[in-house]
């Protein structure tokens, strides 16, 4: 059954290197353990419904939004998961600096709301399965090694993607809108 969760903001690795190598990670993990492929993405924020923000008025306001923000570098620091968990199945752990805080807390203040809770865990997920044994995840993280930890790309801009399951259904909604220079 489909559900709809409204739009989520997210920063999206540009074509090639970072993402390239993503997109083959998250296809290889999806074919081998039948899970849904995605796009690589590290959400800024999740599930604005149309009850809180009219669909017209998201992408103003996403473009308000990039306008404060300047473009900074996100980089990988570990490779994790969390037990029992469909959307960090598998995922990169990401250095929480001060401008992705900043960029967080801002579009959360434009939000209404709250700055601390739930608290912001940066990652970007490799794989979305709810029941992958937790033995099979460690296999994989050895498997990666320290292959992508280190590595980096520029949120250079701001996308908005619907929400809601299933997940082959997301779809971006317009394009990038880009960050501050």
């Amino acid at each position: 059954m489909a559900t709809d969760l409204g739009h989520s903001l997210w920063f999206v690795p540009p074509p090639g290197g970072v993402r390239a190598q993503l997109d083959r990670i998250i296809t290889d993990l999806a074919k081998k353990y039948s899970a849904p492929a995605f796009v690589p993405h590290m959400t800024l924020a999740p599930d604005i419904s149309f009850s809180q923000v009219s669909s017209e008025k998201i992408v103003d306001f996403t473009s308000s939004l990039g306008e404060q923000i300047p473009s900074f570098p996100l980089t990988f620091k570990t490779i994790d998961g969390a037990p029992g968990s469909l959307y960090q199945c598998l995922y990169l752990k990401c250095e929480l600096t001060p401008e992705l805080l900043k960029a967080v807390n801002l579009a959360r203040t434009a939000l209404n709301r709250d700055l601390t809770n739930p608290a912001f865990k940066p990652h970007i997920s490799i794989c979305y399965k709810e029941a992958l044994p937790e033995h099979t995840k460690k296999e994989i993280i050895s498997e990666l090694g320290n292959s992508l930890i280190g590595l980096s790309f520029m949120a250079r801009g701001i996308q908005i993607w619907t929400n809601g399951e299933p997940i082959n259904n997301w779809r971006q909604i317009g394009p990038e809108i880009p960050l501050h220079v």
